[in-house]
């Protein structure tokens, strides 16, 4: 315990640091972020940081596994014991702990590499994360806690921080891919359709408002068929 009135003129340091400062320090196995605390190179105590889990986590992570999303993983700078803890807790594949902002990169490209697994996804909040949310395929910032470096680099935003708005994203972003697939299909089924009748001889004059239809009538179904990706599904 570190009495309030010295922790301001007092160093706080990660055990990683301590040791390569040479300060002997012990090392503390607890379920948090663990800070030593010295001065003068005396130690004097340590403090640990840790953070809840949130609510919607384990949920998310199951709705993700029926969307289709095959793997899960953890990549944090926390110890290695925060880290299991949570992957055990919300159902997690695989945790790499005690991961620096360029391991996070390494370990990402590393997954996608070896894996072989299509699209990576990172969704972080610290600036310790920018790099890897930029390295990966689509990146997303939690805008409420996020960095503003981290909010600049990122693919999407979650403005309210909640986690269960990424099955959601997920879930439009495969909605807006059939649309469009309705779309060209739609759109180049009809113009070859059109084009295969003026070009068969025949004895019947196509009327002017088919070409009309192909073109713009076309489009207008089109645009009317997006607007459907508003509709919630129940």
């Amino acid at each position: 315990q570190i009495p309030y009135g010295n922790i301001w003129y007092q160093k706080i340091l990660s055990y990683r640091l301590m040791k390569n400062l040479k300060l002997e320090v012990p090392q503390i196995d607890a379920d948090g972020l663990v800070l030593y605390v010295y001065k003068e190179k005396t130690y004097l105590g340590y403090v640990v940081i840790g953070d809840t889990i949130k609510e919607e986590a384990k949920d998310t992570v199951n709705a993700l596994r029926k969307l289709g999303v095959k793997k899960l993983y953890i990549l944090t700078g926390d110890s290695r014991g925060i880290g299991e803890n949570v992957a055990q807790q919300v159902g997690v594949d695989e945790v790499y702990s005690e991961l620096l902002p360029d391991q996070k990169v390494a370990k990402l490209e590393e997954i996608r590499d070896s894996a072989k697994i299509g699209n990576t996804v990172f969704i972080g909040d610290g600036i310790n994360d920018a790099p890897a949310i930029a390295a990966s395929d689509v990146g997303i910032a939690m805008g409420k806690a996020g960095s503003d470096a981290t909010i600049a680099i990122s693919d999407v935003v979650f403005m309210t921080d909640e986690l269960s708005k990424l099955p959601e994203l997920l879930g439009i972003a495969k909605k807006t891919r059939r649309k469009v697939l309705q779309n060209i299909i739609l759109s180049l089924g009809t113009k070859l359709a059109v084009v295969l009748l003026s070009i068969i001889p025949t004895n019947f004059m196509l009327p002017l408002w088919l070409a009309i239809f192909s073109d713009v009538g076309v489009s207008l179904i089109a645009i009317f068929n997006s607007i459907f990706i508003f509709k919630k599904e129940k």
